[in-house]
């Protein structure tokens, strides 16, 4: 399904914001596509210390403010982390995946080694642990490396993990 929807509406947008090698890559759904606004650090503190926050309008795009050093993209997605979008519903967002030998999903977290700061995420199928941690030792020279047995993609609470499916709860 290409761009894909609910009633003609809702869209799976993939996000990427970073510097460079370092860019972070997550997934939201909305109606509209999201806005990057570029800000200098007197804009953030303005943001922060705002005495009357405006409200939000219902049908406001979502907006990410990201120093004007760093550098965005938003574009339309048709994989969430690699596994192809099956539909999105009210309820929830649906992916399809081959696992016919009823593995578990993994996810493998990447940390920079000079900043340790937070750089991406991977999930991956796998039958137990020691697998995924043999395929995370690719990872080691580069990153800081944790992995763990995913309950989440992105902000979205997995609900199952089926044999052709994985079904993630919307979160409101």
């Amino acid at each position: 399904m290409n761009g894909q929807k609910i009633n003609g509406k809702e869209k799976l947008w993939k996000i990427e914001i970073g510097r460079e090698s370092d860019v972070y890559t997550f997934y939201i759904v909305s109606v509209q596509k999201p806005m990057i606004i570029f800000e200098s650090p007197l804009g953030k503190l303005r943001r922060i210390f705002e005495i009357f926050p405006q409200k939000s309008q219902p049908q406001q795009p979502p907006i990410f403010f990201i120093s004007s050093k760093e550098n965005a993209t938003v574009e339309l997605a048709e994989k969430m982390h690699g596994y192809i979008l099956q539909k999105i519903t009210s309820a929830s967002i649906v992916l399809s995946v081959d696992n016919s030998q009823n593995k578990d999903l993994y996810e493998i977290s990447l940390f920079k080694r000079k900043q340790r700061s937070f750089i991406r995420k991977k999930y991956i199928l796998a039958a137990h642990k020691k697998e995924i941690i043999k395929i995370s030792q690719d990872f080691k020279k580069d990153y800081i490396v944790t992995v763990k047995k995913a309950k989440k993609m992105d902000c979205y609470p997995i609900l199952s993990l089926t044999e052709n499916e994985i079904v993630l709860k919307r979160v409101k």
